[in-house]
């Protein structure tokens, strides 16, 4: 489906509290389809293409803060007032930075590997690390993974990257006001563990969960293990700290 402006691509499942999933760099909604079913009967789940990527291609990815207000605007119009909120490695860094901006719409976030790099964590991932957290993926992952990589655009899969990389991100985690639970994979050679570490240290009630044997993903690599850990996070009632 599209949004009623006819822009960003989305498709929603099951039924209870709104949850908005985003995925990462090069990716597509299609990224959570082992987590979408499980996760229907709690809440219900909007997957959505960001610009630039998926059938939102035709969309071009312009600025990250850009982005996050066009989420916003699209929540907007599809009435959704409040919602829980899941990204992973890029879309980790949009949802992160429409809660810092809008906290009032975020009522739990939850942070997948997420592609953010506070102040004093470099970027370091090279070739050899894109090779290994291929490899690491299971069966069914690749071919969509390429598929995913050979639709995107372009100038929005460059722009996007550089995006994320040079974003001052600690004024924005400290002024995140949602619950947030952070779910890494031990393994990742891209956004290495240390980084969850340093995330969960900043943002304000915040909790690190370490998935094992997964890596850059997670909630395809261990599926069961990351819907068990999101639906206990969501299905609480009461407040951290």
């Amino acid at each position: 489906m599209k949004d009623r402006a006819g822009s960003l691509a989305w498709e929603v499942t099951g039924s209870g509290p709104p949850l908005i999933l985003l995925h990462g760099l090069s990716g597509s909604r299609r990224w959570w389809e082992r987590n979408v079913a499980a996760l229907a009967p709690l809440v219900r789940t909007y997957t959505v293409d960001l610009p630039g990527f998926g059938e939102s291609r035709r969309l071009r990815w312009s600025r990250l803060e850009h982005t996050a207000e066009l989420l916003y605007d699209w929540m907007e119009a599809q009435g959704i007032a409040r919602a829980h909120i899941g990204g992973h490695s890029m879309g980790g860094a949009v949802g992160a930075l429409l809660a810092a901006n809008h906290p009032e719409r975020v009522d739990r976030l939850v942070l997948v590997n997420a592609a953010i790099r506070p102040r004093g964590a470099h970027a370091t991932a090279r070739a050899s690390d894109v090779v290994r957290t291929i490899s690491h993926t299971p069966p069914g992952f690749t071919p969509l993974l390429a598929r995913d990589l050979l639709r995107t655009r372009p100038r929005s899969f460059i722009t996007a990257t550089v995006n994320v990389l040079q974003a001052e991100w600690h004024a924005h985690l400290t002024r995140i006001a949602a619950p947030t639970l952070i779910v890494w994979g031990e393994h990742d050679a891209l956004t290495p563990l240390s980084l969850g570490h340093t995330i969960a240290d900043i943002i304000p009630d915040a909790q690190l969960v370490t998935i094992a044997d997964a890596g850059h993903t997670p909630m395809w690599e261990q599926p069961e293990v990351f819907n068990s850990a999101v639906l206990e996070f969501l299905g609480r009632t009461e407040q951290f700290g």
